[in-house]
């Protein structure tokens, strides 16, 4: 499809990230030093060929990850974990979109697939977390050891991003109380909108937050993937 983003592979070794060919993912699949990082910004045929082909995954999980999942969820297999986590984007009247990221996370690789994603959201904004963690990778600032230590960098991200975005709204509730305090000439209603819109905001972040701990918190029945090694 025209102007659709690529897929991007990346090779992640003890030499650091380097950029590979999507004509070279079958070699590299076949090797054992190091893990490949697959960062599929939109759904295509291509893709779907991808994860089906060359990685085998489970047909009920490629179908998740073309959909969209309302909750985040995770779903162990034998040799991968397949993770569905959403981060917050603010938009108008306070409505909060969720950005979905769903992971394949085995011993060495991580594929990482994003969306669907709604027309009012910019696919910059989705694609955010990765691409800031690519970047301290690329910068040598980052250096994961495993698949899932770049998973954790990549949903440590999005944590930190909620965390960022609870304090601005907290920031905004205290001038709105200062307006209060201060009896500022002001349409009521208008404030009300103001007021319940930031409740919104808070809520449905608080919600996605406490969703997605309690889904990837419970590892207990995960596969032995070295996973202990970079997630933890």
């Amino acid at each position: 499809m025209e102007g659709r983003l690529a897929m991007k592979l990346r090779r992640i070794d003890s030499n650091g990230v380097s950029n590979a060919d999507l004509a070279e993912l079958p070699a590299l699949r076949k090797r054992t030093d190091g893990f490949l990082w697959l960062d599929v910004p939109e759904w295509s045929d291509d893709a779907e060929a991808t994860l089906a082909n060359e990685f085998r995954f489970h047909p009920m999980a490629i179908a998740k990850s073309k959909n969209r999942n309302h909750v985040p969820r995770v779903h162990v297999y034998p040799d991968h974990v397949f993770i569905v986590v959403h981060a917050p984007e603010i938009g108008v009247g306070g409505h909060v979109h969720y950005l979905e990221l769903d992971q394949f996370v085995g011993e060495h690789f991580l594929v990482t697939l994003h969306g669907p994603i709604s027309p009012k959201v910019s696919l910059e904004a989705a694609l955010r977390e990765t691409e800031a963690v690519a970047a301290r990778m690329e910068s040598d600032r980052l250096h994961p050891t495993s698949p899932f230590g770049l998973s954790y960098a990549i949903v440590s991200s999005i944590a930190r991003r909620e965390s960022q975005m609870v304090a601005e709204i907290a920031r905004e509730i205290g001038l709105m109380e200062q307006r209060v305090m201060a009896e500022a000439d002001e349409d009521p209603q208008k404030f009300l909108s103001q007021l319940f819109a930031a409740r919104h905001e808070l809520l449905t972040i608080k919600t996605m937050a406490q969703q997605g701990s309690e889904s990837i918190g419970a590892r207990s029945s995960w596969p032995d993937l070295r996973h202990p090694k970079g997630w933890s």
